[in-house]
């Protein structure tokens, strides 16, 4: 009743100018107050309150964000979303991390640099940064890994060899591609380090199958539907005719993301002791798929695999 009267009042114009300013004051501040009692009770006695800390960040700069950077502003509520899921819930958070490929190109934010950003250029950065703080603040505890040294020499030199061509090669969409592949690769430790529990990692397995049966699926229906893409054209992408692509837009991209899939299922079927149909049937699903592509360096991929 209270926000249907507040946006009564102010279409009337009777809450512009400084009324409507302590109106949205008085609002956020609300907010604030109902999430923080709200988070007092569902968190055990003792543990810091700090989500409450950056809930009033996030109604304090969400517009001021809005404004300046557009639908990217979404990345701090995302954050929030998964460093709550990462506290108490990390079955989900792996949920959302692996589901957030199945939009592919379909959700795209264009940038004015050129190119753009997709749903999971989000997701991962902000799943690797909401991981560190949850790190630092619930669970300080870092595992280590095989690769911990090299990937981490690795990341090194990627940043070093960008710092000593910033006089020659430096613009924003040269630094948004190298965080990106960073980010990506970071996204080892997060990984290594929930999947490390058996329950959580079979978990993850099960996902990883249901996306990877998801986009053939989806790459079925535009087989049928839409089996040409020539209309693309226009926003820089290939006129791919009978070829899968599903929500990724291009087949080559498709059939590499399958064969990992593909990969995953050969290792399952000689290691498993299940039936044997119960490990047929996957490999025939990707393998199909990824034939459907057309993409002939998938095709060694896979038999490679």
């Amino acid at each position: 009743l209270y926000r249907f009267l507040s946006m009564f009042l102010i279409k009337l114009g009777f809450l512009d100018g400084w009324r409507g300013l302590f109106l949205a004051v008085a609002s956020g501040a609300y907010d604030f107050r109902v999430h923080y009692l709200a988070e007092k009770r569902a968190l055990q006695k003792g543990t810091p309150y700090f989500l409450s800390v950056l809930i009033l960040l996030v109604i304090l700069g969400q517009s001021f964000l809005i404004s300046k950077i557009g639908y990217l502003a979404l990345s701090l509520p995302l954050f929030l979303a998964i460093f709550a899921l990462l506290l108490f819930n990390l079955k989900t958070s792996i949920l959302v991390l692996l589901f957030s490929i199945l939009p592919g190109q379909v959700i795209r934010i264009y940038l004015s640099t050129g190119g753009g950003v997709v749903l999971s250029d989000l997701v991962v950065p902000i799943f690797v940064m909401a991981w560190l703080f949850y790190k630092v603040f619930k669970d300080r505890k870092f595992a280590s890994s095989p690769i911990d040294l090299g990937l981490g020499v690795f990341l090194f030199l990627l940043i070093l060899t960008f710092i000593f061509n910033l006089g020659r090669f430096f613009d924003l969409v040269s630094l948004s591609y190298l965080l990106r592949l960073i980010f990506y690769l970071a996204l080892f430790w997060p990984l290594y380090d929930l999947l490390r529990n058996k329950n959580r990692l079979e978990f993850g397995q099960k996902v990883l199958s249901y996306l990877f049966y998801a986009l053939v699926g989806l790459g079925v229906l535009q087989l049928i539907f839409v089996p040409y893409l020539f209309f693309l054209m226009p926003y820089g992408w290939d006129p791919h005719l009978n070829r899968m692509v599903s929500t990724f837009l291009d087949p080559n991209f498709l059939a590499a993301f399958l064969c990992i899939g593909f990969a995953l299922g050969m290792a399952k079927f000689y290691s498993s002791e299940k039936s044997f149909f119960s490990k047929i049937w996957p490999l025939l699903i990707l393998g199909l798929a990824i034939i459907f592509t057309f993409s002939r360096g998938s095709w060694l991929a896979m038999f490679i695999s």
